[in-house]
């Protein structure tokens, strides 16, 4: 894994006070986020949710938020420099990133998982709210390029269309499960960011031996 994008889930982990399953969480984003973005998109989207009073608590609804912090950022220098759609988010839906950003609705037991069939509304405690993921836009060039890369890795996401027929109550889910985690926030605590220090360094050392395994092979 990039050395950049360590750096970047260390300091994001800390700025948020994420433990070890949470930095855990973030630093298994690595691999598609490496291929978004750049360290500073990155960067720019941690200090925005830092300055923002919707910020999630848990990481995994950092994910979304990470992903439209992004969006939005692409959007304004595309309106500010004047170019194509694909870069000024002409696409009301994404932006012009090209992945909206949907409640998921967790997994079936069974083997292969598979999405479960109904989208639960969040309870009041924050702890039961649903993952994110990302579908792809069917409404903008950015979309059909984000599909075909997925299928070309093997792993094709849905589009907005095939989600939102599965899943016709989740813009109601999405803004239950903001309401509720906006009225969930807390500080982190100095021993939680001690551990999650411990937990990024080990993980830089795993990343630095996989890389080394591999020049010498």
């Amino acid at each position: 894994m990039s050395t950049w994008y360590l750096d970047w889930a260390r300091d994001h982990c800390i700025a948020f006070g994420f433990g070890d399953n949470q930095a855990e969480t973030v630093l298994a984003w690595g691999p598609v986020f490496i291929q978004l973005f750049t360290e500073a998109e990155l960067r720019a989207a941690t200090k925005n949710m830092l300055a923002s009073a919707d910020a999630p608590k848990f990481a995994s609804d950092h994910r979304g938020a990470i992903i439209r912090s992004v969006q939005n950022t692409r959007a304004n220098a595309g309106r500010k420099a004047n170019t194509s759609s694909l870069v000024s988010g002409a696409c009301r839906d994404c932006g012009g990133c090209g992945i909206i950003v949907v409640p998921h609705p967790g997994c079936t037991d069974d083997y292969p998982p598979r999405m479960k069939p109904i989208l639960p509304m969040p309870r009041a405690d924050p702890t039961g709210l649903t993952r994110t993921m990302g579908v792809c836009c069917v409404m903008c060039e950015a979309g059909g390029r984000t599909r075909a890369a997925s299928e070309h890795h093997g792993r094709p996401l849905a589009t907005i269309s095939e989600y939102e027929h599965a899943y016709p109550n989740w813009r109601q889910v999405q803004a239950e499960r903001q309401r509720v985690l906006n009225a969930s926030r807390s500080a982190p605590t100095p021993e939680e960011i001690a551990e999650l220090e411990r937990t990024l360094r080990a993980a830089r050392m795993r990343a630095a031996e996989r890389d080394r395994l591999r020049t010498a092979s």
